[in-house]
């Protein structure tokens, strides 16, 4: 303390007195230091707790992790009473949301008390010799300090030195003994966002309109709510939300026919559990811990606040945190930063029942425009990118040209005005009761904002929560009218979110520039309309052309601005040249997977770090998926040298992380022995799996490829044409008034003797799938039936147990007969969770949940879970017969069900392992020694070196490569 107030000239007593107002907060501390003496944080905090003539308060917190949710449970039960019938006036729906909160609040408080949070602690690296060379230092100090000529100073510096020599010492062998000890992924997880975490990224003071910095908290917090929420005005008071409609007995069979049991618990469990929570402090756990007296409650205020369109207070008032948008050189101005808005998550399990109905409902006869890939099932960017680079490549290889704008449409969520969603809402068929209610949720809101302990309130006037569950919805159902109206003019576009492309070909510069400039002007048209804005000079114009001449090209106009053609732009995390080469892209996904790497090397050393492993898991899982992203569009760069040897820089660099061979060690033994793929192969791999998706979700838009990133598909198609035939995956199907019965005994229960089961009667069926390494079958048993039928060999184990229930119905289906209770038996959990669940996402899976329904409306239908290979007589007889159908051949083509996701990947995997394994034996005569001590890439190899500790490992890769430092 002491040396550094000499360095600025101050004690620190003058430091104390230099601020004689009262200093309340760290900011008012920084303001009364001047910040160009450079303080550290240690000493800004001793500065704070001795003005403030206090000690800082221990912390206290709940952990709702550790919540006693049994006790919880009980006392929601006798905390909630009953439960309101109607409520038709929104004085009883404000009462009924307050009593919810404050009995989830009150009982989570109960059962999940305060614990003071631990602080740091002494260093791990401290010891009693260090205490010891401590003391000895500040006894030598206090003998010396008055005395500059004493020959004692010269043994001081020496001990000062000493001490501080062996504290770099001790703490560099902790931080080693520390990264050797790690062997959990959570725990490597969150090492490698400490070391990649941008410290610059920090909300403090901010560049103003004025040219000025901000001063305080409450000025940064009033600039970020200006420029976020524009139009807002300091909250007073919670304006009222007046209630729109006195419901009628329509509206009320509305209500019920939107919010329904099904889908209320479907949408209280749709949430991960332990969310930040908004201002009311309730948190999904609650919801769903207490899911047994909580829904009945939730239904009826739902389907009151529906057929009334009423919003209750609370749920118009929300927190907001800005967050820093990544990829930023800095975090100065307001725009640096991203609103988030937390608010409750009772309005948040409303919003999405409405969000299902929407889409299952009105949005089904008046779909949102095919070219929108944000928040549409089915849709990413992968297909995004796919349709926008296919596109272009077709233009390359035509010899034309394209002209495309990509355009950012400005606080595309914070600044769409109440009166366009409203419009939109209309356009696209949603009944007035629906309108009513949304809109209530966005008039009268109050946003919340906290910076150090400072608030800042304001009345939002326009706007959707960025946050919410129904924002997104809204957006695209906003923008779909400029969609609309930009393809009936012979305009390619689309949209991803606020991000819209407008892509014009032709032969003839002059005649794509006219259209360009008409599209444009229609863009300006509909912003007028809705009262938004495009910023122009953030537009990217670029002209994608293989010709050298430009005759006729004009550049258009954009709100009163000329743009200029660029060279390149990033377009949803791909750089696209105008070229296609692709080559900026690539050196920008390196640069940042190598500063990945590098940040990993932080904790490795030579002969210390993290584990073998350990470090694996960080490349593999971390830092390739980084680089694979986009891979569908830009594998045909790879074939180039070029790129080939920037790829194999990165894979050097985690090879060498992983273990910590000499920087001669050849890269091809380091990948054989780790069975680490060349990034090339992997690149293409991955290419070949979203292909085979986008494929075999029908969203594929290109079926006669002959070059650029669609011939990815000649490729599948000779590598294993079954690839490109049907596949099991579809579009997200949502079923929620299911019909039959599930249930779930116990391997206790069966062994009792079938005690606390439902009784069984009626027909009883035995189901059961087989996959072995003749192939995959189903069987069947039951009443004077046996059914053993083959699958073939792409039938995985989950659709043979799926396919062997669907076998199962449709034979009883046939047999008919009175009605009468039937339990189907079956040991798959995996199965029966699949057609139990509100969310379908197999073909065959959708297949079997409907032949279950359509049995269920004639019969009573239990389908109940039994125990695999535990002696029951049906169970064993069903997996006899599986087996029987796995051995027998597949009359019919292949594949015999649909190809699924998980079958594909596998393919590829394997197609990746046998070219790396062809790459190796084709290896050039320089790896002598490593082509005859290595027999090739083999998992359970890699395994092995991947289990050895770093000294051993690295020592391993010496003797095999030939590359060690051993001496004679």
């Amino acid at each position: 303390m002491d040396s550094d107030c000499r360095t600025w000239r101050y004690q620190p007593a003058d430091l104390i007195g230099i601020y004689k107002k009262p200093i309340a907060t760290m900011w008012q501390l920084r303001k009364a230091v001047s910040r160009t003496w450079g303080l550290r944080p240690e000493i800004l905090h001793w500065l704070y707790a001795t003005v403030t003539d206090g000690e800082i308060p221990d912390k206290y917190a709940r952990n709702p992790r550790h919540t006693r949710w049994g006790s919880f449970r009980a006392d929601i039960d006798s905390k909630l009473g009953a439960v309101p019938y109607r409520l038709g006036r929104g004085s009883d729906i404000e009462a009924a949301v307050e009593s919810l909160s404050r009995d989830l609040t009150a009982a989570y408080e109960e059962n999940c008390p305060l614990r003071k949070v631990q602080g740091k602690g002494k260093a791990t690296f401290w010891t009693k010799d260090l205490e010891d060379r401590k003391r000895a230092v500040h006894k030598l100090l206090s003998r010396v300090k008055h005395r500059r000529g004493s020959p004692l100073w010269e043994e001081y510096k020496k001990a000062l030195q000493e001490y501080k020599k062996e504290i770099r010492r001790a703490s560099r062998e902790s931080w080693r003994h520390f990264c050797q000890s790690i062997n959990d992924i959570p725990a490597t997880a969150r090492i490698h966002r400490v070391l990649c975490k941008d410290t610059k990224a920090r909300l403090g003071s901010l560049h103003d309109p004025s040219g000025g910095n901000t001063t305080s908290e409450e000025d940064t917090l009033r600039l970020l709510m200006d420029t976020h929420f524009p139009g807002s005005t300091v909250a007073r008071s919670i304006t009222e939300c007046m209630q729109l409609r006195r419901p009628s007995r329509e509206d009320w069979r509305t209500a019920r026919e939107i919010v329904t049991f099904e889908r209320t618990v479907w949408a209280v469990d749709s949430f991960a559990p332990y969310k930040s929570p908004g201002l009311d402090g309730v948190f999904p756990a609650m919801l769903q811990q207490g899911r047994i007296s909580v829904v009945p409650y939730l239904l009826n205020v739902f389907r009151a606040c529906v057929a009334t369109g009423f919003t209750p207070r609370s749920w118009r008032q929300a927190k907001v945190v800005f967050i820093p948008k990544p990829g930023r050189d800095r975090y100065t101005g307001p725009k640096d930063f991203r609103p988030i808005t937390l608010s409750s998550f009772v309005l948040k399990t409303l919003e999405r029942i409405v969000d299902r109905y929407l889409r299952d409902g009105p949005l089904e006869r008046c779909v949102i425009h095919a070219n929108q890939f944000a928040y549409q099932a089915g849709k990413s960017t992968d297909l995004a990118l796919h349709n926008l680079v296919g596109r272009l490549e077709k233009t390359l290889d035509q010899r034309e040209v394209a002209l495309v704008a990509f355009l950012d449409i400005e606080g595309a969520f914070n600044c769409t005005t109440t009166d366009s969603i409203r419009q939109a809402l209309v356009r696209h068929g949603v009944g007035s009761i629906l309108i009513d209610w949304v809109l209530s949720t966005l008039e009268g809101r109050v946003t919340t904002a906290m910076l150090n302990n400072v608030s800042c309130s304001v009345n939002v006037a326009r706007g959707c929560p960025q946050g919410g569950v129904l924002s997104p919805l809204l957006w695209c159902i906003v923008v779909n009218e400029l969609l609309v109206r930009l393809n009936s003019m012979g305009v390619y576009v689309q949209a991803y979110a606020d991000d819209v492309s407008i892509v014009v070909r032709g032969r003839f510069c002059r005649t794509v520039s006219e259209i360009m400039q008409g599209a444009l002007r229609s863009v300006e048209s509909w912003c007028r309309e809705v009262d938004l804005s495009v910023n122009a000079e953030k537009t990217e114009l670029i002209l994608f052309t293989r010709r050298r001449r430009l005759d006729g090209l004009v550049m258009p106009t954009f709100f009163g601005t000329r743009l200029v053609l660029s060279q390149s732009v990033k377009y949803l995390g791909i750089i696209l040249d105008c070229k296609l080469n692709w080559r900026e892209h690539v050196e920008h996904k390196v640069s940042k997977a190598r500063n990945s790497m590098w940040a990993c090397r932080r904790v490795v050393g030579v002969r210390w770090g993290l584990k073998p492993k350990v470090v694996y898991w960080l490349y593999t899982t971390i830092v390739r998926p980084s680089l694979l992203y986009g891979s569908l569009v830009w594998w045909p760069c790879i074939r180039t040298e070029s790129t080939k040897a920037k790829l194999n820089k990165i894979q050097r660099l985690a090879c060498i992380s992983i273990t910590s061979a000499v920087r001669t060690t050849p890269l091809s033994a380091m990948e054989a022995l780790l069975d680490l793929p060349p990034l090339d192969l992997v690149i293409r791999g991955e290419a070949r799996v979203v292909a085979h998706r986008l494929w075999s979700q029908g969203s594929w838009a290109f079926l006669n490829p002959v070059k650029g990133h669609t011939a990815i598909l000649v490729e599948l198609d000779r590598e294993d044409p079954v690839l490109l035939s049907r596949g099991d995956r579809i579009t997200p199907k949502y079923r929620f008034n299911r019909k039959f019965i599930v249930e779930y005994p116990t391997r206790e229960e069966w062994d009792a003797g079938s005690r606390g089961l439902s009784e069984v009667s009626g027909q009883v069926w035995y189901t059961d799938g087989s996959v072995t390494e003749e192939g995959s079958g189903a069987g069947v048993s039951g009443p004077r039936t046996r059914l053993s039928l083959p699958l073939g060999e792409y039938t995985t184990i989950f659709q043979a147990e799926i396919f062997a229930i669907l076998a199962c119905v449709s034979h009883i289906l046939e047999e008919g007969g009175p009605r009468r209770r039937i339990t189907i038996l079956s040991d798959s959990q995996a199965a029966m969770k699949a057609l139990s669940a509100c969310k379908i996402t197999s073909s065959l899976v959708l297949q079997c949940r409907e032949a279950l329904d359509c049995l269920a409306a004639r019969h009573p239908v239990s389908l109940i879970w039994v125990p695999g290979h535990a002696g029951i007589r049906g169970n064993e007889t069903a997996d006899t017969l599986a087996k029987t159908g796995s051995a027998s051949k597949l009359v019919g083509p292949e594949p015999a069900l649909g190809v699924t996701a998980h079958k594909a990947r596998r393919k590829m995997e394997t197609w990746v392992a046998r070219q790396h394994s062809q790459k190796w034996r084709s290896i050039s005569r320089h790896l002598r020694q490593a082509r005859e001590l290595i027999e090739g890439p083999s998992a359970k190899d890699g395994r092995f070196c991947l289990s050895l500790g770093r000294a051993n490992l690295r020592l391993l890769v010496g003797l095999l490569s030939g590359h060690n430092t051993l001496t004679l």
